[in-house]
């Protein structure tokens, strides 16, 4: 067996590591722009705290704020033409993953000539790839489960057609990933909750995919240990440092997982539910979770053995009472899908790269009869 594995990011993780900011982005130049949300990063403070340290390290700094939790081909246009004006010698992304997905799509595409839409990029709908390496492009996660710190892809939500593809190469790695647990204290409960189930999917599903390897099983099996003991404790206690250092570290280790081992159904749906009807990702991919992982079962049999160890019983029943203690919904009519909506559902999933990696190969009608027992 030929086993592959990939990370180019210097990851730089632990409680404090924030506060040392300037430390590490010595050698990156002196001309930053940071890319951050809506409002979080302005209420917890980390934005200040960000320009100090960048400022007392001699950085002049640039700002581009206002990313949306589910970002449009509009807003990282947007973001890479205001790149493409500026020519920063690196880009931060300062939040959760959709602003780390905007960052480092538009520090990605800075670079490429006669750029004129990220929609020419994207995976099923463009025709063109990333030819040339963009601007150095840094990623600091406020919220621990997407794991877009250390992945080669940046999602991003398609109006015209209602879905959601990605941009993907491996030019697009950060160059550094700095994860400190203690930015992740303020997100609120249900954020926590949503993005938590997110990383474990992405853990779950990446240890039974096809393209799963011995390095990528090691990792997995580890990352869902921490996030089986302190998920919960991380919504039910927002200041307990030592559960939000379980969760960050295993949310870090989700997105390595992305990166080598791939995806499955829950995201491969996910996506396009997202996309269709604006649900939100954690919350798709937590009601999705234990649907898949009772489908696939039969399937990766030894590896569900050992969920079931990790999880000291049956890891279907455990995850789905997760769900449930964080407030999850539990079918998809609870998120408003109805049944007339499934069929274009499952013929837009069977086209998504993730969907390709489960463990057990599905066809449009087997998405059909999923979603069925999911609704």
């Amino acid at each position: 067996m030929i086993s592959k594995f990939f990370l180019p990011t210097r990851v730089v993780f632990g409680t404090g590591v924030f506060k040392q900011l300037q430390e590490y982005l010595t050698d990156l130049g002196g001309l930053c722009l940071i890319v951050y949300g809506r409002s979080s990063a302005q209420r917890s403070g980390l934005l200040d705290r960000a320009l100090q340290s960048l400022k007392q390290a001699g950085k002049r700094v640039e700002l581009f704020g206002g990313v949306p939790p589910e970002p449009d081909v509009k807003i990282v246009n947007h973001a890479t033409m205001r790149v493409c004006k500026l020519k920063p010698d690196f880009v931060i992304g300062l939040g959760g993953g959709s602003v780390i997905d905007v960052a480092k799509a538009a520090a990605g595409l800075a670079r490429e000539p006669n750029f004129t839409t990220v929609a020419d990029f994207l995976e099923g709908c463009g025709m063109r790839k990333l030819d040339v390496p963009g601007i150095p492009f840094v990623a600091i996660p406020t919220v621990a489960g997407t794991g877009a710190e250390v992945t080669k892809n940046s999602v991003i939500v398609k109006h015209d057609t209602r879905e959601k593809r990605s941009l993907r190469s491996d030019l697009l790695f950060a160059r550094f990933a700095i994860v400190d647990p203690e930015t992740t204290v303020s997100v609120p409960a249900s954020i926590t909750a949503e993005s938590g189930f997110d990383g474990l999917a992405h853990l779950i599903e990446g240890y039974v995919s096809r393209w799963a390897t011995p390095l990528t099983d090691a990792l997995a099996e580890y990352a869902i240990s921490l996030m089986s003991r302190s998920l919960l404790k991380c919504v039910r206690e927002p200041g307990n440092i030592q559960a939000r250092s379980d969760v960050s570290l295993a949310a870090l280790i989700g997105g390595i997982m992305i990166a080598n081992s791939g995806l499955g159904i829950a995201h491969g749906i996910g996506s396009f539910l997202g996309g269709m009807f604006g649900v939100r990702h954690g919350v798709v991919c937590a009601l999705l979770l234990p649907y898949v992982m009772k489908f696939n079962q039969s399937y990766a049999k030894q590896k569900f053995s050992q969920l079931d160890t990790i999880f000291g019983g049956n890891c279907v029943k455990a995850v789905r009472q997760m769900c449930r203690d964080t407030g999850i919904p539990q079918r998809l009519r609870d998120i408003g899908i109805k049944e007339e909506n499934l069929s274009a559902l499952a013929k837009a999933s069977v086209t998504a790269s993730s969907t390709k990696g489960n463990p057990r190969q599905v066809s449009e009608l087997d998405v059909l009869k999923f979603l069925k027992s999911a609704l």
